[in-house]
């Protein structure tokens, strides 16, 4: 996403990361796009920032409240179940 929005700071970003998840994630694209928007919206609800500097127990009344969570891995789920005829999708 960085090195595209280098190349083209006027790049719809949407579009680079739909063609990313379609490129990567395949027939579970659709799924894993829904958890990314879910997450952000969350996050921008609480008011919170997502980084790498707190333990995600800092965030459990927030956008990782087990509610999120069991809707996050429901996101999953869905993904799996997507591409269940295609395991190494799923295990790499």
């Amino acid at each position: 996403m960085i090195s595209r929005l280098l190349w083209n700071p006027a790049i719809n970003a949407d579009s680079v990361i739909d063609d990313f998840l379609d490129g990567y994630y395949g027939k579970a694209a659709p799924s894993i796009r829904r958890y990314i928007e879910r997450l952000e919206a969350e996050c921008i609800r609480s008011g919170e920032r997502l980084d790498i500097f707190e333990p995600p127990m800092a965030h459990a009344g927030y956008f990782l409240s087990a509610d999120n969570m069991a809707t996050y891995n429901k996101f999953f789920d869905e993904a799996e179940a997507s591409v269940k005829d295609q395991p190494e999708a799923i295990h790499g």
